[in-house]
């Protein structure tokens, strides 16, 4: 591939991680405002520590939002130097800070895709959660179980319950999932095109290794035999002019 050609290849793969960090930061943004620290369900089930394990915790937010920031700032730094022209002073720190960026991206991915996953996994217990003393156990007729804050529900065959009725917050089981899938995108891209630098840039500058012994082997043979330099006691021995060359 021609170096124009690399070089709009590695532009055109930066402008869309700058817009996928841009949609992350944004859906992370959005689920800090709304869901940081706030649990999943309404009402929450109760419990010690379950509001905060069925929610986005603040230093999840905070790591979402900081890393989508590194992956702009690192895409669009990347679109400079090439616009710029002979990058090849920079890919080295460049691409090793892509790499090192898009690892952020993939733990972001990975964290949220997990709270996503458990949001799924809420949606199995089709909205009616089972709670001990809770007062909608108290009713025992699909007449008398109130319909607002409780649900008369099919617990087994022909087994009827009143239980909790609990709404899972939708709006913040799209951000979730636009935050995973924005990070996602972002690793990949991230990684392709430091990849590519290493490849098309930092690598082409690196000797060969037939290079460096072909290198050092020029130095040994010209340091082995390279003739010696006269001494003194050599060159009186071979002047004509010494007393003792002209008894030979």
């Amino acid at each position: 591939m021609n170096p124009v050609a690399r070089r709009n290849l590695i532009i055109f793969f930066s402008a869309v991680s700058v817009l996928c960090a841009l949609g992350a930061f944004v859906a992370s943004c959005a689920t800090a405002s709304e869901a940081s620290g706030k649990c999943y369900l309404k009402p929450c089930m109760k419990g010690n520590g379950v509001a905060d394990l069925w929610s986005v915790s603040e230093g999840d937010s905070f790591q979402a939002i900081t890393s989508s920031l590194l992956g702009i700032f690192l895409s669009a730094a990347t679109i400079a130097i090439f616009y710029q022209g002979k990058p090849e002073a920079k890919t080295r720190s460049l691409y090793l800070a892509l790499l090192l960026g898009s690892l952020f991206s993939l733990q972001s991915a990975v964290i949220y895709a997990n709270n996503s996953h458990l949001m799924k996994e809420l949606h199995q217990h089709q909205h009616v959660y089972k709670e001990i003393g809770a007062d909608c156990s108290q009713y025992t007729t699909a007449e008398t179980c109130p319909q607002d804050a409780c649900i008369w529900f099919l617990a087994a065959m022909d087994v009827f319950r009143c239980e909790v009725k609990m709404e899972i917050n939708t709006r913040t089981e799209s951000t979730l999932k636009a935050v995973t899938g924005f990070s996602a995108i972002c690793f990949v891209l991230n990684t392709t095109v430091g990849l590519l630098l290493r490849w098309w840039y930092v690598q082409a500058d690196e000797p060969s290794a037939d290079d460096y012994w072909q290198h050092t082997g020029d130095e040994s043979m010209s340091q082995n035999y390279a003739p010696p330099a006269p001494t003194d006691s050599s060159f009186e021995m071979t002047n004509p002019q010494n007393p003792s060359f002209q008894n030979l």
